[in-house]
Parts: structure tokens; C-alpha cells; sequence
């Protein structure tokens, strides 16, 4: 019984868990979205490398790209082994009002709404477990119950 009680709130915390990631990610996305919707698009291409303080060869990539006939450059948020090739090209979004304020285009926002998803769904196999393990249980207790019959 110890069993299902632990499975069943186990489960119940992780979907509670899920929501408010869920909810937490949606909010952000649409917030990402509201904020970035007047933002133009652009073709930025690999300039540069900087590897200031690295010791593993991790660097930022270095992107430029021209808005108006104005040369703008700007860094990679993350640092990486993994490094582009001096040339390639990505699509970055800028503020009109101000080309040297950029948004990445990479789609990263949805990883918190897919997190959220796989707590919501872990937690509930863990429900259908527990309704499995109260059927074993409870079976269990009948021919337990059936046997004790039998003997008197």
C-alpha cells in the first residue's frame, strides 16, 4: 500500500511540476514573440572566433551582417568546440530602431514547454501505475480472502 501512495504522489508532483513549466515556457515564448514581432530579419555570416580565456578551444562566434550600408557585428550568446566555418551563414532578427540589438533565430525557446511536457507525461504513466498496482492489489486480497473461506 506504501507503494501506491508513493507512486500516486509522486506522480502528482511531477504533472504539477509540468504545468508550471508548461505555463513558464509559454509565457516566455510569447513574451519572446511580442517583443521580437516589429524585428527585421537578416543574413548574418561567420566573421570571427573569440577564444579570450578559453583553455578547452571553446570559443564565441563572431557574426557580421549590414543594415543601410552599416557594417554591425555581434557575438554568439553561447561558447562552443563545435564551431561554425568562417563564411556560413545563419538569420538573425534586428531591432529597426536599433540594428546592433539582435535576436538569435534557433529555436531553443521550445525546449522548456517539451520539458514540461515530459514531466506532465512521465507523471501520468505513473497514475496508470498506480491504477495497475491497486487492481493487483486488490486481487491479491480477494483470493487471500477466498482461500481463508476455503479453510474454514
Amino acid at each position: 500500500m506504501f507503494r501506491i501512495i508513493k507512486t500516486f504522489l509522486t506522480s502528482v508532483v511531477l504533472i504539477v511540476i509540468g504545468v508550471v513549466v508548461s505555463f513558464y515556457g509559454n509565457k516566455i515564448l510569447n513574451e519572446f514573440i511580442d517583443k521580437n514581432d516589429p524585428f527585421v530579419e537578416v543574413t548574418a555570416t561567420v566573421i570571427d572566433y573569440d577564444y579570450a580565456g578559453s583553455e578547452d578551444g571553446s570559443a564565441y562566434t563572431i557574426y557580421g551582417y549590414n543594415v543601410d550600408g552599416i557594417d554591425y557585428k555581434v557575438y554568439s550568446g553561447v561558447k562552443s568546440t563545435s564551431l561554425p566555418a568562417i563564411g556560413d551563414t545563419i538569420t538573425l532578427k534586428y531591432n529597426p530602431s536599433n540594428p546592433a540589438e539582435v535576436v538569435f533565430l534557433n529555436g531553443s525557446n521550445y525546449v522548456v514547454i517539451f520539458a514540461g511536457a515530459g514531466f506532465i507525461l512521465v507523471g501520468v504513466f505513473g497514475l496508470f501505475r498506480c491504477i495497475g498496482l491497486c487492481f493487483k492489489s486488490s486481487k491479491k486480497k480477494s483470493s487471500i480472502s477466498s482461500e481463508l473461506d476455503n479453510n474454514i
